[in-house]
């Protein structure tokens, strides 16, 4: 796969859609079709509890969401524009209360998205893991769009625009309050020297396993060192699955029938690679390319990484000439474009804040106020503003037409549908 194709896009997707369920490759691919793209390849992803509860054991990351926590073996990740990283990494989860960075004001979470039994554990769901928690005897804080809406005792619902917090760590459980502003904040470190990783804030999508096979062109593999105790990965044979980028950046996926790590580092060299590593195998090990299995795995799986092609060019956006970097992709949506809301308000310095009680977003700046509950119209300065489509949530961003950033900023807004662009110049 030419990484260097910008209609080439690479997704890291659960199964379902949801953290901790399973389900086949195909069906896991096929998730990455939309109007705008259709999945050409995918392969298993990282390991999990296949005998258990299914949950993932590594970091996963997709459209720039951090969904699953691993912090053991190596990790790939893709910026929008696929560059490639790939690098043992170790995340920290930590967060703030109403912007305070002071000690009484922080807290840190141990996993995003797994359900860790252990009294002690703080763990973040969101609603990639579902509708609800699962059931617990801690506390809950319910955070919808960055402020706390809620807090109770055990199983508590994971708002579509937040995310719930289970708190174990005792010196937490006093710091959240209804109406607190919440955030959490995600550092990626080595993870045997803990130093910071550049690049890392960048990454749209990625996944972990391990161990890493190749480095720079030379076989680096370790598995002891990056934390792996199990014979199935220090010593024995077996089906194996790989990915990586050779010098061009042009991905190679790939499994092996039969192979030990050390084995699969002598393939991935001698494939021209210059960074590779070992992904989930044995009857996990899978590969679909063009609607068919190369390599058909034996059971259902947690997640894989997809590669997709756009039909057309991605919706871009411009302010001032400027590129807009945005988390999520404008969408079409029945012939309305849908652009994310905070990115295009900040990049034009509008304060916002959000009302989790009445589920409405304001915006503010030099007099102009700006009021938008979700669903509903839109009022500026106390003037109707009706929506040809209501607000939404996508993927945990709120979406708007893209009309309404004309009418609620007074900027000029212009569709190229040539280049697929949306253009916004300020006066």
């Amino acid at each position: 796969m030419n990484l260097n194709d910008p209609k080439i896009q690479i997704d890291v997707l659960p199964a379902k859609g949801k953290v901790g369920q399973v389900d086949d490759l195909k069906n896991i691919a096929n998730q990455a079709n939309t109007s705008e793209k259709e999945a050409v390849a995918a392969i298993n992803g990282t390991f999990f509890n296949s005998y258990d509860d299914l949950q993932p054991n590594g970091n996963i990351i997709e459209n720039g969401k951090l969904l699953h926590v691993g912090n053991n073996g190596t990790t790939i990740g893709f910026t929008k524009n696929n560059k490639v990283l790939m690098d043992p990494v170790k995340i920290k989860v930590t967060g703030t209360i109403n912007g305070s960075s002071n000690w009484d004001k922080t807290w840190y979470a141990w996993n995003i998205n797994h359900n860790d039994t252990r009294a002690e554990a703080t763990v973040i769901f969101t609603p990639e893991y579902g509708k609800y928690t699962p059931e617990h005897n801690k506390l809950s804080v319910v955070v919808e769009n960055g402020v706390v809406a809620e807090i109770k005792n055990g199983k508590a619902r994971i708002p579509v625009n937040g995310y719930t917090i289970v708190v174990g760590t005792k010196g937490l459980l006093d710091r959240f309050h209804v109406g607190d502003s919440v955030e959490y904040h995600i550092e990626f470190n080595h993870l045997n020297s803990g130093n910071p990783l550049t690049g890392w804030g960048n990454v749209d999508s990625a996944v972990g396993a391990g161990p890493m096979l190749v480095k720079d062109g030379k076989i680096v593999a370790n598995p002891k060192n990056e934390g792996f105790t199990s014979e199935k990965i220090l010593t024995n044979k077996g089906q194996r699955s790989f990915i990586g980028v050779n010098e061009n950046n042009v991905m190679i996926m790939g499994t092996v029938s039969s192979a030990n790590i050390n084995e699969l580092a002598e393939i991935a060299k001698k494939l021209g690679l210059k960074d590779a590593m070992n992904l989930d195998g044995g009857a996990s090990s899978g590969l679909y390319y063009n609607g068919e299995y190369i390599t058909k795995t034996g059971r259902q799986i947690s997640n894989a990484l997809v590669v997709s092609k756009m039909k057309q060019d991605a919706i871009k956006v411009t302010i001032n000439e400027n590129p807009l970097n945005m988390n999520v992709s404008p969408v079409m949506k029945d012939g309305t474009v849908l652009v994310p809301l905070r990115a295009i308000f900040e990049a034009l310095n509008i304060d916002l804040k959000y009302d989790a009680s009445t589920k409405t977003i304001y915006g503010e700046k030099e007099g102009t106020k700006i009021i938008l509950p979700l669903g509903k119209d839109a009022t500026v300065n106390g003037q109707v503003v009706k929506l040809a489509t209501p607000a939404q949530t996508i993927n945990g961003n709120t979406m708007v037409p893209v009309k309404f950033i004309a009418q609620s900023t007074g900027a000029d807004v212009k569709w190229d549908g040539a280049s697929r662009t949306v253009i916004i110049t300020t006066h």
